[in-house]
């Protein structure tokens, strides 16, 4: 029996619009953004009724011609090198495609790992010499892994902002057109202080929790040892803890009675300067960031890895009594001042205005507006040029 007219599709699957747009993703984003619309758009129809995702014919030709279009607008090897390596800025014409890579998720990413590449042949060098290395091969690439990609989550934006204003604004004398990135500044963004202090103080706890757990059960520190044969001299040794856990537990309980001394401190300082705080027009409040959330889960685990290293006897105590000393003394003063933020004095309160009441005792001043680039809008005067002057530009000319 023949299918019905009803039965019958008029058209392809919407999953194959999904399929084209995976695969346009081998055109640069400027591309995509541009012609992206009328490419699938001609895909669509041209594709067969009820066609859900594109043939393998397709797939290579959209593919090949995305490569092309990358590798033909990609600066040369030189230029990239300086670029990537040294961040040197690239020729106007590379313009566009060092905004597609600056906007690239994967940008700080990069930019680390150029930067490293520069310390390989040190490192390649000193081993070839029979130096002994700082970590072993593995442990080496495992620490290389986990700080890029703690890179991503720290400041990103910020790196971007700067590698913009580095690398898209016009220098002095070219002419202007419509569009043009030109320097702009803009209302910056901070973190709520509502938002961010119960991720402080949860990082903190765990920090604090984790110390404790190390001073009471840590078997092994390091003892210092005198050398019988050279009068004078001395030498690390690991060995058991003995008496020396009781200066840990003191060390902490010491730092646990300033911190409470500080939190009493901060307090009194939020409830006297809350009211005396200025209005930010150059600024707007955001929830705490991705990224901000990602850094503290890091640190989170980084703490509980250390103690239980120290836990296990695989690393001597000392460095979890640090970091545990610091954060009681933090964690009451965060403690107080999220009970004070979750109240109606303080919702317009951000994390950097915490912090700057609590430590200094006055209230924070007018936040400045950030410096970014920005399209120039609206008609542009004939001979009209960029004024801005980069820290390599010529000298400005002599006028009168």
């Amino acid at each position: 029996m023949k299918p019905s007219g009803a039965d019958v599709p008029v058209g392809p699957d919407p999953r194959f619009g999904r399929s084209v747009r995976l695969w346009m993703r081998a055109y640069p984003r400027r591309w995509r953004a541009a012609r992206g619309a009328e490419l699938e758009g001609l895909l669509v129809d041209l594709a067969a009724p009820g066609s859900r995702r594109l043939d393998a014919r397709a797939v290579v030709d959209l593919v090949r011609g995305g490569w092309a279009t990358r590798w033909r607008e990609h600066p040369p090897l030189g230029r990239w090198l300086l670029y990537r390596c040294l961040d040197r800025r690239l020729p106007e014409r590379y313009r566009p495609w060092a905004a597609d890579d600056i906007d690239g998720f994967w940008y700080v990413l990069r930019v680390n790992l150029a930067g490293l590449s520069l310390v390989l042949p040190f490192l390649v060098t000193l081993e070839l010499v029979g130096g002994e290395p700082l970590l072993p091969p593995v442990s080496f690439l495992w620490v290389l892994l986990a700080t890029n990609l703690l890179s991503m989550a720290v400041w990103p934006e910020g790196r971007r902002r700067q590698a913009r204003v580095r690398q898209l604004a016009p220098r002095l004398g070219e002419p202007l057109v419509e569009g043009s990135l030109v320097p702009a500044a803009v209302p910056g963004s901070r973190a709520s202080a509502r938002s961010v202090l119960p991720w402080a103080v949860g990082l903190l706890t765990v920090v604090a929790a984790t110390s404790v757990v190390s001073a009471f059960v840590a078997p092994k520190v390091l003892h210092v040892v005198l050398d019988p044969d050279h009068p004078g001299a001395w030498q690390n040794v690991v060995g058991p803890i003995g008496g020396y856990r009781g200066v840990g537990v003191v060390v902490l309980v010491c730092a646990l009675l300033l911190g409470l001394l500080g939190g009493v401190l901060t307090g009194r300082r939020l409830d006297r300067l809350v009211d005396r705080c200025p209005e930010q027009p150059h600024r707007y409040l955001r929830r705490i960031s991705t990224q901000g959330v990602v850094v503290t889960a890091v640190w989170s685990g980084a703490a509980l890895a250390l103690g239980w290293f120290e836990v296990t006897g695989r690393l001597v105590l000392g460095a979890g009594i640090a970091l545990g000393a610091l954060s009681l003394v933090l964690l009451p003063g965060a403690w107080i001042a999220l009970r004070f933020c979750q109240g109606p004095r303080a919702a317009d309160l951000a994390d950097r205005d915490v912090w700057h009441i609590a430590m200094r005792g006055t209230a924070p001043g007018v936040a400045r507006p950030v410096a970014t680039l920005a399209p120039l809008a609206g008609p542009v005067p004939d001979g009209a040029v960029q004024g801005l002057r980069l820290h390599d530009d010529p000298p400005w000319p002599a006028t009168g």
